[in-house]
């Protein structure tokens, strides 16, 4: 993935979100895995971590994600993408609307603050199988007036522009695109719930990353994106 040069307005550390992962039933272990948030138990910063200047999601934050996730499911739903590989994709008669979801939230948070820039193994909790994507950016000082409201939205439109590797016809019929992965999550119609999180941090640059799970998951073979508008 093409990392975009963006830059963001430092906000102080929210307050830490209260909620949790059922870790003595974590239906990860049915994988193999762990929950993200029973294998770090704690909100400590991991050793990846170097300077850390921002983490949690704002309320406004919130609204702002799930506001951008469903205006891109609305389009599509809508018949309103031409993109496409090719296009356009074809309008939806079954998308939901996605609503915040704090324990996907908190998942969500606790991988990032590892800072660690690759996705965990499983997300999954009790109620769904859980997808996610991750999506990072360097901060340019050219662009540093940008606010984190304004960098939320433009990381969702890079996800959002992953439709241009969609082949319209497989909306029927997913098969796995790793080229658009993160883009069929978002739309995938069956999910409607999704917690995200943040963080600002400084690597060998400085960046801004955000990663967002979702239930119940998508990115299933051979099962339809979405039941097209007839």
């Amino acid at each position: 993935m093409e990392l975009l040069y963006v830059a963001v307005i430092f906000a102080s550390f929210s307050i830490t979100p209260i909620t949790t992962v059922d870790c003595k039933n974590d239906v990860c272990a049915l994988k193999g895995f762990r929950n993200v948030a029973c294998l770090y138990v704690n909100w400590t910063l991991g050793p990846k971590c170097k300077k850390v200047y921002s983490t949690f999601m704002t309320d406004e934050e919130k609204d702002v994600a799930v506001t951008a996730l469903n205006e891109v499911r609305m389009k599509v739903a809508m018949g309103l993408e031409k993109r496409g590989n090719p296009g356009p994709q074809p309008a939806a008669s079954n998308m939901r609307i996605l609503v915040w979801d704090a324990e996907l939230a908190f998942i969500a948070q606790r991988w990032l603050n590892q800072c660690l820039f690759y996705l965990p193994n499983c997300v999954d909790v009790g109620r769904f199988e859980a997808g996610q994507f991750f999506v990072a950016t360097a901060i340019n000082a050219d662009s540093f007036k940008k606010s984190n409201v304004v960098l939320i939205k433009e990381l969702i439109e890079f996800i959002h522009s992953e439709v241009e590797h969609v082949n319209a016809s497989m909306v029927c019929n997913y098969r796995y695109n790793p080229k658009a992965s993160a883009f069929i999550q978002t739309i995938w119609a069956k999910t409607y719930r999704v917690g995200c999180g943040k963080i600002i941090h400084r690597t060998d640059l400085l960046d801004f990353s955000m990663m967002c799970v979702f239930g119940p998951r998508g990115n299933v073979e051979g099962q339809p994106v979405y039941q097209m508008l007839r």
